[in-house]
């Protein structure tokens, strides 16, 4: 509690960090391939990156998926992932977006190409 009079002490992280440790976070994925390789497909749309590349290091770090490739859509500002889970099998087209991600209904026929096209 701060009482009147008194200043709170701070770490200033910028405005739209909520963590004094998300500098370090941003840091380390700014060095990584994977990410760069993201950055280059010229989205446009920094969280859609930022999505897509948690999404990468869950099917790669956690789940163990076997091999993942980034696919950029800029017409829909859209990264898609395509990998397979078990060396040989089938690929699988993972989209990963943000929650607060919103769909025009335009767009609703080049989401429903984008598996074949993939593929």
């Amino acid at each position: 509690e701060v009482k009147r009079g008194e200043t709170e002490k701070k770490i200033w992280t910028g405005p739209t960090r909520k963590h004094k440790y998300d500098f370090f976070l941003d840091a380390w994925m700014s060095t990584q391939p994977k990410y760069l390789e993201m950055m280059e497909l010229n989205i446009g749309a920094a969280t859609q990156v930022y999505v897509a590349f948690l999404v990468y290091l869950n099917l790669m770090e956690s789940k163990s998926w076997y091999e993942v490739n980034c696919v950029g859509f800029p017409e829909l500002q859209l990264i898609c992932l395509v990998g397979t889970e078990v060396e040989g099998e089938g690929l699988e087209t993972v989209s990963p977006t943000p929650i607060c991600f919103s769909q025009p209904s335009k767009d609703k026929g080049h989401l429903e190409g984008i598996s074949k096209t993939l593929l």
